[in-house]
């Protein structure tokens, strides 16, 4: 994780553990959004690093968005209630922010989480009697361990959040009050031939909680200390007869009942999330069968101009060298370069219907991370999949578009310059646990076996092009059949860093064109429609403000360079004008203009 102002910057503690990181910022992001600290289609976290001590760092947009997700602090993630605060190095001002209980009006739980520093102190505890030969961590495992063996925490991980140790004596902190009062009954506990004083602190002014001690402890389970091995999981519901319990009457019932509210609303605020990635997942779905069918058609492109080289080569192999007349010499380069890029062509489908599979297999991982995680946690199963039966007649209604890609190479390798020359690439194969596929969809092992065996092409389609000369030089080559998109985007203003910007983002989508800076600022772009799509709605994502200006789709070859360039002097307007004119949104960029 980069470099990030600590304005910008919160820190969010007693997380479950192996929590991935999309998930906790998924589920910030729709807690903000439920509470309306932020609008609807907003996405104030960007970021977060998941540390190993139960604590992690998030980034946000802005400064005025962390102080609105400070109010998140005491809110309820999978059976643990996180702190969202400022870190260590914020040096700025004091703002007044709520806790989440007084943010959506609920009463407040046996271990909600209220201001950071003044319940501090009901999470700490002295611990007298250690050893020089003991260490933090040493220490801290031990007492988690021994307060899960004998069910004295309640939920799963070590309760014990931080231990730093003094020589003869240390402290601890815990996650919640209750599991505090709970770590009394360690009291005269053996560890490393020396029996623990486990007391609250002196600075702590409540009242005396009577408990027990460490032995009375394992005489409900009718054991001796030294017969007590740790690790052994005991029954938890012989402490309920301690006298730190209490039976739920009267007030308690309104506790157990907020506590039930915020559940629900959490699983509200997860099961939202979940229809949201199952939506995702089901466009991406079609955006794969749509380019599946264009890899199919560039398929058919590639045979054709293959057969049409083998026919020129086989002409020419009748012949002796010194027969051949300049006009049939020239003829199969061309065709030779026409059959290299076509396939070159073949290649980026390819490469981008890898990278789209993928996005959907992990989509499809999150989504089922998210069902077991809220299974676990809560007792409910949510059911996303669809009906069998409707995914049945479904299948049956649509039929399989397959890619023999073993024919493909055998087709291919009939050309032994290339297969003698062509650099073959390891792929590894796929594990048991990736995500299956559905029939209609592209195997993403035959993609990349496709890719292994595909040689590259070092072709530059614009050597020194201008923005008037590529256009006409394109147009000149036959390379129709590839139905490309070109894509005008407007902006109110553009600087220098946003086209630098603006420029990285289109490169990892193999588009290119070209970017006017200033006022207004305009973006042109080419490629294919599934990529200039995925651009374009990361574009409208940004927090300057980007608009479809037009769009059109074409079968024809490429009429800008492969990469963006950035447009600047004298001559910029003008360049970029004739540019979208030679692509036929001359309209479209007259129409922005002068609205």
């Amino acid at each position: 994780m980069t470099e990030v102002p600590p304005d910008r910057e919160l820190f969010v503690g007693n997380i479950p553990s192996n929590i991935d990181e999309r998930f906790l910022l998924h589920f910030l992001n729709g807690a903000m959004r439920h509470a309306n600290l932020c609008h609807r289609n907003d996405t104030p976290c960007l970021s977060c690093q998941i540390n190993s001590g139960n604590f992690a760092f998030v980034e946000m947009t802005d400064a005025e968005m962390a102080n609105k997700c400070l109010n998140l602090n005491g809110i309820l993630f999978l059976n643990a209630r996180i702190k969202v605060g400022r870190p260590k190095k914020y040096a700025g001002p004091f703002v007044v922010t709520k806790t989440w209980q007084e943010l959506m009006g609920e009463g407040l739980t046996i271990d909600a989480v209220l201001d950071s520093e003044k319940e501090k102190v009901n999470r700490e505890l002295f611990v007298g009697n250690t050893t020089p030969e003991m260490t933090d961590q040493m220490l801290r495992d031990f007492l988690g361990a021994a307060m899960e063996s004998v069910g004295l925490n309640i939920m799963e991980g070590n309760p014990i959040t931080l231990c730093e140790l003094f020589g003869k004596y240390a402290f601890i902190e815990l996650r919640t009050p209750r599991e505090t009062t709970n770590a009394l009954n360690l009291n005269n506990i053996p560890f490393m031939g020396s029996n623990l004083q486990i007391t609250r602190p002196s600075k702590w002014q409540g009242k005396f909680e009577p408990h027990s001690n460490w032995e009375h402890i394992l005489a409900r389970f009718n054991m001796k200390p030294e017969e007590f091995q740790l690790g052994q999981i005991l029954n938890p519901a012989v402490i309920a007869a301690t006298p730190t319990d209490k039976l739920v009457e009267g007030d308690d019932i309104n506790v157990v009942k907020a506590e039930l509210a915020q559940v629900k609303r959490a699983l509200e605020i997860t099961r939202v999330q979940l229809d949201e990635a199952n939506k995702k997942s089901e466009a991406r779905k079609e955006q794969l069968v749509s380019l599946n069918k264009k890899w199919a058609e560039g398929k058919t492109e590639l045979t054709e101009k293959k057969h049409e080289l083998a026919k020129v080569k086989g002409e020419a192999g009748k012949k002796p060298d010194f027969d051949m007349d300049v006009d049939s010499r020239f003829e199969a380069q061309e065709l030779r370069r026409k059959h290299e890029e076509t396939q070159g062509m073949l290649r980026g489908v390819t490469e981008s219907l890898v990278k789209a599979t993928e996005k959907l297999q992990n989509e499809r991982k999150a989504r089922k991370s998210l069902e077991m995680q809220l299974s676990k946690s809560s007792g409910f199963v949510l059911q996303m999949e669809p009906d069998e039966e409707a995914a049945k007649s479904e299948t049956s209604s649509q039929p399989a578009s397959g890619i023999d890609f073993a024919s493909l190479r055998a087709e291919m390798n009939t050309d032994g310059t290339h297969a003698a020359t062509a650099p073959v690439l390891e792929t590894p194969k796929a594990g048991s646990n990736d995500v299956e596929m559905d029939d209609d969809e592209p195997k993403l092992d035959s993609l990349k076996e496709f890719l292994s065996k595909t040689p590259k092409t070092n072709i530059d389609w614009n050597a020194g092009a201008t923005p008037g000369s590529e256009v006409s030089a394109s147009r000149g080559r036959d390379r129709g059949g590839v139905r490309l998109c070109r894509l005008l985007i407007s902006c109110p203003i553009m600087s220098g860093q946003d086209a630098s910007d603006v420029q990285g983002m289109a490169g990892k989508y193999n588009l290119g064109g070209y970017i006017k800076v200033g006022k207004p600022g305009f973006i042109v772009v080419e490629g294919l429609e599934f990529n200039c799509d995925i651009f374009m709605d990361n574009m409208e994502r940004q927090k300057k403000k980007y608009a479809n200006a037009g769009k059109i789709l074409e079968r024809s070859g490429r009429a800008f360079p492969m990469e963006l360039v950035k447009l600047d002097g004298g001559s910029a307007d003008a360049d970029f004008r004739k540019a979208v004119e030679s692509v036929g949104l001359k309209d479209k960029l007259d129409v922005a203009v002068s609205g």
